[in-house]
């Protein structure tokens, strides 16, 4: 018996081949193949290979894939394909010795696609290897401890390979225990607003915050820190539920202001690029300010600039129904990733936050100084104000006075506090 195929390229057969895959998977468990290696295999950017090289070379690529996978599969193995570029590669030996062939395998598949196309071309193939272990339940056990992996060896850093071990394990049972409780957690209010206050330099006066969250239990004090959990609700989806649940929190705390007869000031709110552009919401957000009475020009909408507006025309259209229904936008984290300058131009922001890094080395290096200079007085001649985060000290503050920056928060200012106590710097009207 040679290698098993479970393709899944038809899309009628797709849940079958699936099924008849992870069912091998749990025969393998049911054996107890001590020396079973489950092996996820992802092409980097498989999209730009799409675009680059064209929709047929990049199906060639999945069959150079297959190919290649079945010289290095033999008796009793297998390989499967899920979606898109995501192929699984069920093998049998040391790990090691598993390596070793899935690192010939992988240079093969680079050579064969560069002699396809006929020019240099540096494919990127992240492996993520999950051996047997008595304590896996399913295959579907297995699988997700083996995407696991992938996503820990499709980090820039290494060497495209990652094992699955304790370390993972660990983070695999937090990601476990935040995704049990989270609904729970929405349910049960254990997500709480906090506010950073944000202040015009000229004038030192209060001019917003902006919305972060902390996830408590009343009991145990803090479940998760936003660094944990806002990632793995950005690939859940989870994300979605609680921007709506972070605007419905901002508008019940301005909503108090008021009845407080406290002049309120706007708040920002981030909204996740996972579902900025779906349709229908603009008119949400507008009804969750019209139900607390607030205003939409007291909320200002936050999106970090690593969504591609310029890629995407339906993300175009919502920040305009945005604008359209009164709220300010803010363009979050500018500076932090690869930024985009056309985003200044193509999108309609009111804001450009721009990310403690700029910051980073001002005080000592004059060419950092150079640079941040230019970009507020480039975001300034385009009628969009600027705003620096992360003040850490009066140096920092000094400097961004003669650079005429228009808005300022940070550790230096105030840290960020539960929404009750910033009524302390908001005047009675």
């Amino acid at each position: 018996m040679t290698a098993q195929i479970y393709k899944t390229d038809c899309l009628p057969e797709k849940e079958q081949k699936k099924e008849l895959f992870i069912r091998h998977l749990g025969e393998i468990l049911k054996e107890k193949r001590t020396e079973a290696v489950l092996t996820a295999m992802d092409i980097h950017n498989f999209k730009l290979v799409n675009e680059i090289w064209g929709m047929r070379n990049g199906s060639r690529l999945l069959s150079i894939i297959v190919d290649q996978s079945l010289k290095v599969l033999g008796r009793g193995e297998s390989i499967s394909r899920f979606f898109k570029d995501r192929f699984y590669l069920l093998m049998l030996g040391p790990v090691n010795a598993i390596k070793e062939r899935l690192e010939s395998m992988r240079q093969q598949i680079e050579a064969e696609f560069v002699r396809c196309i006929g020019y240099p071309y540096s494919l990127v193939v992240s492996l993520g290897l999950c051996e047997y272990n008595e304590d896996m339940e399913s295959g579907d056990d297995w699988l997700i401890r083996a995407n696991y992996a992938l996503e820990s060896a499709e980090r820039p850093v290494g060497d495209g390979f990652a094992v699955y071990d304790n370390a993972m394990r660990k983070n695999l049972q937090e990601v476990r225990k935040i995704e049990k409780r989270m609904q729970f957690g929405i349910e049960n209010n254990e997500f709480r607003i906090y506010l950073q206050p944000q202040f015009e330099l000229a004038t030192g006066r209060l001019s917003g915050a902006e919305a972060l969250v902390r996830w408590i239990n009343p009991e145990a004090g803090p479940i998760s820190c936003p660094d944990q959990f806002i990632p793995l609700f950005e690939k859940n989806g989870f994300i979605r539920k609680l921007d709506f649940y972070m605007m419905e929190q901002a508008c019940r705390v301005l909503s108090v202001w008021k009845k407080q007869a406290l002049e309120p000031v706007p708040i920002a709110v981030n909204i996740s690029r996972r579902h900025i552009g779906e349709p229908g919401l603009a008119d949400r957000l507008l009804e969750i300010c019209k139900v607390n009475s607030v205003p939409p020009e007291y909320i200002e909408i936050e999106l970090t600039e690593t969504f591609e507006l310029s890629e995407n025309e339906t993300l175009m259209k919502a920040l305009s129904a945005l604008k359209k229904a009164g709220f300010s936008l803010a363009l979050d984290d500018f500076g932090k990733e690869n930024t985009s300058i056309s985003l200044l131009r193509e999108a309609c922001f009111d804001v450009i936050k721009f990310d403690r890094s700029f910051l980073a080395g001002c005080i000592e290096d004059e060419r950092a100084r150079n640079l941040l200079d230019s970009m507020l007085k480039m975001v300034k001649n385009l009628g969009i104000k600027t705003h620096v985060e992360g003040i850490e000290c009066r140096e920092e503050e000094a400097l961004l006075k003669k650079y005429q920056c228009d808005r300022v928060q940070g550790f230096y200012y105030a840290k960020p506090m539960p929404a009750d106590m910033l009524t302390n710097y908001l005047p009675k009207t």
